[in-house]
């Protein structure tokens, strides 16, 4: 019996959190002993660990019997705000609909678990999007000496922007054609580049110029790691560079 009372009430805790009954969330949330008051978005929001979700571009709420595809799907990183929502912290390499800094509802039991050495880390499944918060993205290529030297730079950033990092390797490139593409050289000039990977992610409130310069300020205080954003150029209306960007940007990303 205690069971099925248990059952009824995480089933009603996330109807109501899904539905936007903030109240009722609350009660039942409380009632099971959860340490949780009102929080951001109207929502109840207490003190709970990372997790990871499996987003889905057609979430459980969205399928039915006779239509159960999820479409694609990828595994990201939420900040846990209750027992059974939070927000994406990963920044996607696709498009879901749904992206970094947008508030999800999961389910209340997990569908596997992901190893960290010693962590089991639960991976919940994503049953509904509740708010998409429209933030800006923007697609970058670097050059870094240390591992995490550009991600590090969000630390610098205004509100929760992000630099996030898809991936990190060694390349060998043309140093020639890295100066200039059109000249004409038989021999290539060999150099050694650390070659990061990855997409920009800004609340929309934050002006691209605004997020340019944050970013310009951060990599000349560090001086060993450059960073080539071209549609981040555009937006901010560097029109000359953005044209050096795009050539860099193509040369580290497609290389």
């Amino acid at each position: 019996m205690q069971e099925e009372v248990e059952s009824y009430e995480w089933n009603l805790g996330i109807c109501a959190t899904g539905a936007g009954n903030a109240e009722t969330a609350l009660d039942v949330w409380k009632r099971m002993g959860q340490k949780i008051e009102l929080g951001r978005f109207g929502l109840p929001e207490g003190g709970y660990f990372s997790c990871k979700v499996k987003l889905a571009e057609r979430p459980l709420a969205e399928r039915t019997a006779d239509s159960d595809d999820p479409g694609r799907e990828e595994t990201v990183w939420i900040e846990r705000l209750s027992p059974c929502h939070g927000i994406i912290r990963s920044v996607l390499y696709g498009k879901l609909g749904v992206d970094y800094g947008d508030v999800i509802l999961t389910d209340g039991a997990p569908i596997t678990h992901h190893t960290y050495g010693e962590q089991q880390i639960p991976v919940f499944p994503h049953l509904a999007t509740l708010l998409r918060r429209n933030y800006q993205f923007f697609d970058f290529a670097g050059t870094q000496e240390t591992a995490r030297q550009l991600a590090d730079i969000s630390d610098e950033l205004d509100g929760d922007a992000v630099i996030y990092s898809h991936s990190e390797g060694f390349k060998i490139m043309c140093a020639n054609c890295w100066r200039n593409p059109d000249i004409d050289h038989a021999d290539h000039e060999q150099m050694e580049k650390h070659v990061v990977v990855g997409r920009i992610a800004a609340p929309p409130d934050i002006a691209p110029a605004r997020l340019l310069h944050l970013i310009d300020t951060a990599i000349e205080k560090r001086g060993t790691c450059q960073l080539y954003a071209p549609d981040l150029c555009a937006a901010a209306g560097q029109a000359a560079r953005e044209r050096i960007d795009r050539r860099r940007f193509a040369l580290l990303a497609n290389n």
